[in-house]
């Protein structure tokens, strides 16, 4: 064979295996890419997911804290109508003193719900933001693995058809250059390569 003719094979052999390297390449990050995406959507969604759950614990506390202050007023009341009533000093002083107690526990039971009340309006606007970060990431997540889809589709095209050009490139080669050619290719990326 010419080694001109032998050189320009081995040359777009050369091109075929950077090409085909490429692609595989573009399609392993792409690969890679779309676990990424998938990966921090699951952590938005968790975090939405995790956002809902602590509202929903701050609004049972606060259900429950509204039932304890309306049974600490009840008897409160109930106490304030019994007093009145008792003539007995001492146990009119155990009322009273009883009496205190209750308004205390309602004093703490307002400010505890107040509190709640302000920490359930963070805790919904916090938990409306993680929802729409969520699907603000999926909308990105799904416009991405489509984008890569398409590509990783025309990668996967070009590839056949270089893997294609390689087989035919080599069957043009003389039986002891391809054994070369294979031989190389055993243990790199490409069996040629250019040199400057």
């Amino acid at each position: 064979m010419d080694p001109k003719v032998l050189i320009n094979l081995l040359v777009e052999l050369a091109k075929a295996e950077v090409e085909l390297l490429e692609a595989r390449q573009l399609q392993s990050g792409d690969a890679i890419r779309s676990q990424s995406l998938d990966e921090l959507q699951d952590e938005y969604r968790q975090d939405a997911e995790e956002a809902e759950a602590a509202e929903q614990e701050l609004r049972r506390r606060l259900h429950r804290s509204e039932a304890e202050l309306e049974d600490a007023e009840k008897h409160l009341r109930e106490r304030r109508q019994l007093l009145p009533m008792l003539a007995d000093q001492r146990q009119a002083d155990a009322v009273r003193r009883e009496i205190e107690s209750l308004e205390l526990r309602v004093t703490e039971l307002e400010a505890e719900a107040l509190g709640m009340l302000e920490d359930l309006g963070t805790g919904s606007e916090e938990t409306a933001e993680a929802r729409r970060l969520w699907r603000e990431q999926e909308s990105k997540r799904l416009a991405a693995q489509e984008s890569m889809s398409d590509r990783s589709e025309r990668a996967s095209v070009a590839s056949e058809v270089l893997v294609a050009e390689i087989d035919r490139l080599m069957a043009l080669l003389p039986p002891d250059v391809q054994r070369q050619v294979r031989r190389l290719r055993g243990g790199l990326d490409r069996a040629v390569v250019f040199h400057e």
